[in-house]
């Protein structure tokens, strides 16, 4: 076909990262892209329809079935982790023997760090031979068991970039042979302890991103991209040895936001996802896991689930990144930065689910919140995007969060840019915000902490931040003022211009308050948050009704946003990332019968950069058609 080169480069070769907090299907996502039976599924004989959504998906439908399926290769970060353990535990070691001992003498390393020199026990206890002997044992009877294993990691020079990409036996042994051992492995070690299993993986992770090694030592140097590198090079050792005119590869999974950033920086065609589902089925289905594992040791089976729950909210948080660890987990950061987020659910399907798919599901509660709810409809979607960008245009949904998206870019705030739109029933946008400080006043990312301390620019700040402690009813319990704590603050930096590098020295009032008065205190922000800030522009410029409106934002609304969409009678909330107050399951389920509650819409779709890549079209289709067909007119 003459318009093939236009389509090739992502048709022949595309990476889809997934990334989502534990048990929320990313494993599922990928075992449906590296089959074919979820494409057997597809729907194109559809009912007569004129909702556009329908129309759309059976476009989607048609492409994909009508263009030969090429099935995605998983590549599971966790097989690259193991990989890397076992590598430094066998490499140019003399014997099996030794390269066994040695192995179990960096995985007990796990248990401990290294602080000031000294060695310390962590507090929670991780795999080691005393306590989990029969553990131990099972390991090195499946090591001998499969002597190519120390045979093959002995000699492999796994820091050489060309020997792994150009070796046709490292292919055979990772993809053939490796990859099987890990599943084996993985099964002995959950069948020890579930939620230890977690943890090793957990500490794996993160030991190799910031020491680059498993030897207990304290690393000066950044390696936070040592095992996604590993990955990208075992991605194209593929690639150079599959044979296949078309290369599609999907990551199970990623969680930290720099290695993910290092997959956009390389490759135009990777994707992020984000793969969601309902936090009761997400913890419902958490349990079944651990049921295959705990049986019906119910008590065992409630202690392991509040440890991998309690190392789950660890790892979603991004306190540890945020603060400069960046060799820690950040879910919350791959699922803001994600191309394109996808929320399903295994007991509801949505208004279109029945005309779209086949199979039976009558038995499942429909739920018309959402245009579809099961994973079929939305892969395929994303798929036909991926290969034919701008084949169907964005829903209502997509168009209106891709706003707030943008709008979120013009806040002032440094510590997190939210976005909100807020549209009547018809989707009709009556009003834009973004996270910032009120008219008349400087957002934080202007005003500069060194003109504080110099007495520049005066207007930039308030009289409480101007107070020199002349006003005693100003200042904090110790009699010092704001102003006097914040220039002891930083004067503790030595190097405060070199380190700026010309940048401004903004600061976040509220954080720096709030240290002072050693609380914790959100009253004290000077931005008003993104949904307020669109709902007071309604009153600012003009009334409009909003009673029965929708309102989109890039986060979701804390407790006194929820307050004040219900009184504005708005009916439907889309959201991409929850906030972590109780506003989702206290303000907005508060009202004196369940009708009264706002609905809260986890957002489905395309989303910033991913949008354009995957809704802007190579040409005009007018075009396309007359070139494909010769039938012009």
């Amino acid at each position: 076909m003459i318009l093939d080169p236009y389509y090739s480069l992502r048709r022949k070769f595309s990476v889809i990262g997934l990334t989502g907090r534990s048990a929320s299907g990313c494993s599922k996502v990928a075992d449906f892209l590296s089959g074919n039976e979820f494409v057997d599924q597809i729907k194109i004989d559809f009912e007569d329809s004129v909702e556009q959504e329908v129309l759309k998906q059976k476009i989607c439908n048609r492409f994909i079935k009508h263009n030969h399926w090429t099935p995605y290769t998983t590549i599971r970060y966790r097989d690259v982790l193991i990989l890397l353990l076992f590598h430094e535990g066998f490499y140019n070691q003399n014997n099996v023997d030794q390269g066994i001992d040695y192995l179990f003498e960096l995985i007990e390393n796990l248990g401990f760090s290294i602080d000031g020199g000294a060695r310390r026990r962590m507090e929670t206890e991780r795999f080691n031979r005393e306590s989990h002997h029969n553990c131990f044992v099972e390991i090195r009877e499946l090591i001998l068991q499969n002597e190519y294993l120390f045979l093959e990691l002995q000699t492999l020079k796994l820091s050489d970039k060309k020997a792994v990409i150009n070796s046709q036996d490292f292919n055979e042994f990772f993809f053939n042979k490796f990859i099987v051992f890990t599943e084996v492995l993985i099964d002995i070690l959950s069948k020890e302890n579930y939620f230890l299993r977690s943890l090793f993986l957990h500490d794996l992770a993160t030991t190799l991103r910031s020491a680059g090694s498993f030897i207990l030592q304290e690393s000066p140097q950044s390696n936070i991209f040592i095992v996604v590198e590993r990955l990208n090079w075992i991605l194209k050792n593929h690639k150079n040895f599959s044979g296949q005119s078309e290369n599609r590869y999907v990551i199970d999974s990623l969680k930290n936001s720099l290695e993910l950033t290092y997959f956009k920086e390389k490759y135009s065609a990777f994707y992020m996802v984000s793969v969601n589902k309902s936090e009761q089925e997400r913890l419902i289905d958490l349990e079944l896991k651990l049921e295959k594992w705990v049986g019906g040791n119910t008590g065992k089976k409630v202690i392991l689930n509040e440890s991998i729950v309690k190392l789950d909210n660890t790892e979603y948080k991004s306190k540890d990144v945020n603060s400069g660890k960046f060799s820690s987990p950040d879910v919350e950061n791959c699922i803001q930065k994600s191309d394109y987020h996808i929320f399903f659910s295994n007991q509801k399907i949505g208004r279109f689910d029945k005309l779209c798919i086949n199979g039976d599901v009558e038995d499942k509660i429909e739920d018309f919140d959402y245009n579809f709810l099961n994973l079929h409809s939305q892969l395929l979607k994303l798929l036909s995007l991926i290969f034919n960008p701008g084949l169907v245009t964005p829903s209502f949904e997509e168009r209106l969060m891709q706003v707030a998206f943008t709008a979120k870019l013009s806040s002032g705030c440094i510590s997190r840019q939210v976005g909100a739109i807020v549209t009547d029933p018809n989707y009709s946008v009556k009003a834009i915000g973004w996270n910032d400080v009120a008219e008349n006043q400087l957002p934080c990312n202007l005003r500069d902490f060194r003109d504080l301390r110099d007495g520049k620019n005066n207007n930039h700040f308030s009289q409480f931040e101007l107070n020199n402690g002349e006003l005693n009813s100003l200042n904090y319990s110790d009699n010092l003022s704001f102003k006097d704590k914040i220039i002891d603050k930083f004067s503790m930096v030595a190097e405060l211009e070199n380190d700026l590098s010309g940048k401004p020295c903004s600061f976040c009032f509220k954080s720096c308050h709030n240290h002072f008065e050693q609380r914790e205190n959100q009253v004290h922000t000077r931005s008003l948050h993104a949904e307020e800030n669109a709902m007071l522009q309604i009153s600012k410029y003009g009334g409009q009704p909003l009673k029965g409106g929708f309102l989109f934002t890039t986060a979701s609304p804390c407790e006194l946003c929820a307050k004040k969409a219900f009184q504005l009678g708005l009916t439907k909330i889309f959201y991409i990332d929850p906030y972590p107050g109780i506003s989702r399951f206290h303000t907005l389920k508060n009202g004196i019968c369940e009708d009264a509650n706002p609905s809260l819409i986890m957002y489905q779709g395309a989303i910033g950069g991913g949008y354009l890549r995957l809704y802007q079209p190579f040409m005009s289709y007018k075009d396309e058609l007359g070139i494909t067909t010769g039938v012009k007119f």
